[in-house]
């Protein structure tokens, strides 16, 4: 098979890399070498020099390396931050020991030349010192700007993990378990988040990685003053450089930056999408439960209501608000099974949040407040949400539909390559829901209950062999969950043309 855009695309960008590394290394070098030895004594002249020189190969090593360990992302990014810092320490010293450096080149040189080089040497410095943090600084950006995960590709949410257009990135902020600098995202380890940023029409998934409980978010809330301040909840959080520290270098850089921790123990891995109307901005969490449940945090930017959909247990879910500093006010559930409202009471306890669910289920959601029936508008903040009778499931089974952001939550109604076994409704109430759901624009985002996408890519390659899409999605989702990397949200135009259903 031939090779693929993204892998070339991969291969290039690392020996671009690799030879930006060694270009600079090389020029720096020799700027380094010249002014260590006449600058300071030759014992600590050579220590830098060894310094700068570990620094350059660690930078060049770790740039070509196909899957570099997290070690080698570590010592790629303090190779960065270090050769920079040398630069800048070259120019100060270039420009207040002159007369020194002078003394030392008048045996060699004319003094009038000996300035003139001094001070363009010391310039060069400055130069390479203030464009390398730049660089940074701009990797950093273009890190949630520019990439889309390749693993989780669809029709138009997602592009592939390209490595970033620069790659000196403080390690925190993508610490990354495998390497992640050039592979974007490879493998969230426990306590890792990715990011999502939906916009209107439009799905993009975005992905940051990071080691264990550390975690990087990013949100684009469309008014431009709406900042996400640093949250208990695709950035990273801990103890590396300090959060206070990223979260304020990210909002400099790109805002707003969400930094955010947690992630569960058991899968590993939550996740965040923003989704950016003109006025407004919903942000949507997942919060894993369980073995293979999703729950769905709701959040208003504007106005500050929360909510959470299917909560299977409560501690998940109370560990991201407390994450966030964050209330809850509605409860929101598909269908009744314990396994999506095992949460309730306790969440209903502690935060006296509203339980809504649907009226055909009213005596067995523990703890339901508000009741909504098929073609139901509920207002969530401000959003408008059309609620949609899909039983099959169960004979109590909703939906609940953005129509504006394009996003439904789908329970165990419709998951990724499947739809839910029947437990108390019928064949032809599901093919009913599903043709329902069906209807929906083809660029909707589904919102499922359960991780269920690899079991199911298998059984409908034995119904559907000769789908290539289907071929290339399963290869795809193969590798998410190799990687512990959730496959959820999907795309209703992919489910077109992958679901046997």
């Amino acid at each position: 098979m031939a090779m693929s855009s993204n892998t070339r695309q991969h291969h290039t960008h690392q020996a671009h890399l690799l030879a930006n590394y060694l270009l600079i290394g090389a020029a720096s070098s020799c700027i380094f070498l010249t002014l260590s030895l006449r600058l300071i004594p030759s014992p600590c002249g050579l220590l830098l020099i060894s310094l700068h020189a570990l620094t350059t190969i660690a930078a060049a090593s770790s740039a070509a390396c196909p899957s570099p360990s997290d070690r080698s992302h570590a010592a790629h990014t303090t190779a960065a931050a270090l050769t920079a810092i040398f630069h800048g320490a070259i120019a100060l010293l270039a420009f207040t020991r002159s007369i020194e450096f002078l003394s030392e080149l008048r045996s060699y040189i004319r003094e009038e030349d000996a300035i003139v080089i001094l001070r363009l040497v010391g310039g060069l410095c400055a130069a390479m010192f203030c464009l390398e943090w730049v660089a940074m600084a701009l990797a950093f950006a273009l890190r949630f700007q520019e990439g889309e995960e390749e693993d989780c590709r669809n029709a138009k949410q997602a592009r592939g993990f390209r490595p970033w257009q620069l790659e000196a990135v403080p390690v925190a902020w993508r610490k990354i378990t495998e390497g992640l600098f050039r592979n974007r995202v490879t493998q969230l380890s426990q306590g890792g988040q990715l990011l999502f940023e939906v916009k209107k029409g439009e799905t993009q998934q975005r992905s940051a990685t990071v080691s264990s409980h550390h975690i990087l978010r990013l949100a684009m809330p469309s008014k431009a003053s709406s900042f996400m301040a640093p949250c208990p909840v695709l950035g990273i959080r801990k103890r590396w450089f300090g959060q206070h520290l990223l979260y304020q270098l990210g909002t400099l850089l790109l805002r707003p930056i969400k930094l955010l921790r947690g992630g569960s123990q058991l899968l590993g891995v939550s996740h965040f999408c923003s989704i950016s109307g003109l006025n407004s901005s919903l942000q949507i969490e997942l919060v894993p439960c369980l073995h293979d449940n999703y729950a769905y945090l709701l959040h208003d930017v504007d106005t500050g209501t929360v909510g959470v959909l299917d909560p299977s247990e409560a501690k998940p879910v109370i560990e991201a608000l407390t994450r966030r500093n964050k209330n809850l006010t509605y409860i929101l559930n598909t269908h009744s099974h314990h396994d999506h409202t095992g949460g309730n009471m306790e969440l209903k306890a502690r935060y006296g949040a509203k339980v809504i669910g649907s009226g055909k289920g009213m005596d067995r959601i523990p703890g339901i407040d508000i009741v909504l029936n098929d073609g139901d508008t509920w207002m969530f903040a401000g959003h408008q949400v059309l609620v949609m009778e899909t039983p099959g499931h169960t004979e109590d089974h909703i939906s609940f539909y953005f129509p504006v952001w394009k996003a439904i939550f789908t329970g165990d109604a419709l998951f990724s390559l499947s739809c839910g076994k029947l437990c108390g409704g019928s064949q032809d109430q599901m093919l009913a829901s599903l043709q329902k759901i069906m209807s929906l624009p083809d660029d909707t985002s589904i919102y499922c209950g359960h991780e269920y996408t690899l079991s199911n890519s298998k059984f409908a390659l034995s119904i559907e062999p000769r789908n290539k899409e289907l071929a290339e999605y399963a290869t795809q989702v193969a590798r998410l969950r190799q990687k512990n990397l959730p496959t959820i949200p999907t795309m209703l135009n992919k489910e077109k043309r992958c679901n046997p259903f």
